[in-house]
């Protein structure tokens, strides 16, 4: 940025940082700030930490902001923001939650969404807040969207005295369960055992912290950190014994599948009906949440101009497709080969999709899931004979490849289920795209192989593309050009 003095561009400390702010007792039991300062007084009372930018007591109908962290930094990731606003947009209230920063972390502790919703709403209760902007980065969204669906359960009752938020903006975000892009290096692996090991390891030995970092990705394509970046991160994510922390709350991905019906943006912006500002910002170059820009604009009808020509010219050429589709999702197989018959003589149908074949039904043979399956196989191929059409069938693998490292390329025997899939199909592929387990290796990035593992009339082998991931798009690939 220019025009940025150097004082504003010198890294604040996180000595500075906390320094700044202040430790005051939280109940979660009752999800309240205790009036009375000191927790000595308040037994069972946790302490959190706060960062408050303003002059005075502002007046009861000041519009604060609200600043919810990241994922591990905590409050300190909005240090050099909050040096580069100064005074303007005051009052501020930086939140850190228990387990992050100079919050306490207490090892028996549910470290939840909800528990991080409910110390947002203490907060504000505590300092008078009426209305707030809520700014989030990272994980903090699914607060916010708990936040959100609070404060639209209570528009029911209109004698409410919460507060209210007015505008959000959410910085990579985790808007939408299924857009979540999280390399098994990261929090998959941080919520095992291992990961603990790992963490209570890191808490002691700095090495380890940095290589941890490093390979979770934390900072941007091509960003290199200083030293006394990493030497303040570390200092960040261990204080207070607190890099436990990584490992107690790395499960918010998890938390936020089991809740998507409530925590959907689209769904909450709906109920909300434009009364709550929202802008959703990020990057396609996040490891983590690249997918969910798109999914907002796609989700919430935020497209532009070309957009709406594009999705109105789609529509058009697949309303004119001789498609067929049938949704049932317990297929039997008997009832496939009907309709399969039918589609033929009344259409001329030219090929059969399955998606995918464990979902169908073989009620002759139900009690045994490996010769229900064979059943399935033998007749999908008696159908492509009887019809003279290529059958595709979609089938599930086994975790078999995962456990075998290395690149983690599938096999025939992956093939879910039963071994009469790999003898009756005339062809075997598989998708492999090895950047999805090493997301450090810049070669691999955009890469994807088609494997033809098993060809009964000709040779196998393996080919090439270009995947683009925003799009699930599979695209001719060259050598002479850089994937993107």
């Amino acid at each position: 940025m220019q025009g940025n003095t150097t004082a504003e561009r010198t890294l604040v400390t996180a000595a500075e940082w906390f320094a700044g702010g202040r430790r005051i007792p939280y109940d979660p039991r009752s999800a309240r700030i205790p009036d009375e300062p000191g927790s000595s007084t308040h037994p069972g009372a946790l302490q959190v930490f706060e960062r408050i930018a303003r002059e005075g007591r502002p007046p009861a109908d000041t519009v604060w902001l609200t600043m919810l962290p990241g994922f591990p930094d905590g409050s300190y990731g909005w240090a050099q923001v909050d040096r580069l606003l100064g005074e303007r947009a005051s009052p501020r209230l930086y939140v850190e939650p228990m387990g992050q920063g100079d919050s306490d972390k207490p090892r028996s502790y549910h470290y939840s969404t909800l528990e991080r919703a409910d110390l947002v709403e203490a907060l504000w209760r505590h300092h008078g807040v009426r209305q707030t902007v809520v700014v989030t980065f990272d994980y903090t969204s699914l607060a916010l969207l708990e936040l959100l669906c609070r404060q639209i359960e209570r528009a029911a009752t209109p004698d409410s005295d919460e507060p209210t938020v007015t505008a959000v903006l959410v910085v990579n975000g985790g808007l939408f369960a299924d857009a979540h892009t999280h390399p098994w290096r990261s929090t998959p692996l941080l919520r095992t055992s291992l990961g603990a090991l790992a963490m209570r390891r890191a808490q002691r030995t700095p090495e380890v912290l940095d290589v941890a970092m490093a390979q979770a990705r934390m900072y941007g394509r091509g960003y290199r950190p200083s030293p006394q970046e990493r030497a303040e991160l570390r200092a960040v994510i261990t204080r207070r014994d607190g890099a436990a922390f990584l490992h107690n709350a790395a499960g918010f991905v998890a938390e936020h599948r089991r809740n998507a019906r409530r925590w959907d943006l689209a769904a909450i912006a709906r109920e909300l009906g434009g009364t709550v500002a929202i802008t959703v910002a990020g990057s396609v170059e996040d490891p983590y949440e690249h997918r969910q820009v798109e999914a907002t604009r796609l989700r919430n009808g935020k497209l532009q101009d070309t957009d709406w020509n594009k999705i109105s010219h789609a529509i058009g050429r697949l309303s004119e497709a001789p498609l067929f589709i049938d949704d049932n999702p317990s297929l039997t197989v008997m009832e496939m080969r009907s309709k399969a018959r039918r589609l033929k003589i009344d259409n001329d149908v030219r090929l059969i999709v399955v998606d995918y074949l464990q979902l169908m039904r073989s009620p002759e043979y139900s009690e045994n899931r490996v010769q229900e399956i064979s059943d399935i196989s033998r007749s999908l191929k008696a159908l492509a004979r009887e019809l003279e059409i290529p059958v595709i069938a979609l089938s599930q693998l086994s975790r078999a490849s995962e456990q075998r490292g290395g690149e983690r390329k599938p096999i025939l025997s992956d093939l879910r289920d039963s071994g009469a899939i790999e003898q009756d199909a005339d062809l075997v592929i598989f998708i492999h795209r090895a950047e999805y387990y090493d997301r450090e290796d810049e070669s691999k990035r955009g890469l994807a192989e088609v494997m033809l593992a098993k060809n009964r009339n000709g040779p196998t082998g393996d080919v090439q593309l270009k995947f683009t991931r925003e799009y699930t798009r599979f695209d001719n690939f060259s050598n002479r050009e850089e994937p993107e």
